[in-house]
């Protein structure tokens, strides 16, 4: 079957299209700023218990994970952003906050209660099995940050659990 010349070229153009369309960076980390300076500077992220870091997602590498029994909530957990420079840092202007999307919300979900704080939040299983958490950095209804997939296991719990 031939196709018209027309449509080859229609065919042409739509491909050049999607191809200039996907950048080469897909990772959807801004950096930079704006002209209101608003933007967030940072190159991943850290999750941290008190002083222990369970999770680094830096350069599209993730390092440690995120897991607990089902029926269980984490201790208290921070979320740190990492600067160019490496050092970590939390946004201190009052107009940022933090959000989530969990994959699968059957398997875990994050809980973040008014006493966390800003920056603070729980993970909780609710049953057994895999899912991947994205944090974002959100200023005036834009997203100035998002993380890579952070990964969440539940494990079967042996009793003694919250209940669901």
């Amino acid at each position: 079957m031939l196709i018209s010349r027309e449509k080859y070229y229609i065919l042409i153009l739509l491909s050049v299209a999607i191809f200039l369309a996907c950048g080469k960076d897909s990772n959807p980390v801004k950096s930079g700023d704006d002209e209101n300076g608003s933007i967030i500077k940072a190159v991943g992220c850290v999750l941290k218990q008190a002083d222990s870091e369970l999770i680094r997602a830096e350069k599209n590498k993730i390092t440690g994970n995120i897991s607990l029994k089902e029926r269980t909530e984490t201790p208290l957990l921070k979320l740190y952003l990492i600067a160019e420079d490496g050092k970590l840092f939390q946004p201190e202007e009052g107009e940022y906050s933090l959000a989530w999307e969990v994959d699968k919300m059957e398997i875990a979900d994050v809980i973040q209660y008014e006493a966390d704080g800003r920056w603070g939040f729980h993970i909780k299983g609710f049953d057994t099995g895999s899912t991947f958490v994205v944090f974002k950095i959100v200023h005036a209804d834009q997203t100035d940050f998002v993380s890579l997939d952070l990964p969440i296991t539940v494990t079967p719990d042996s009793g003694g659990g919250l209940g669901k």
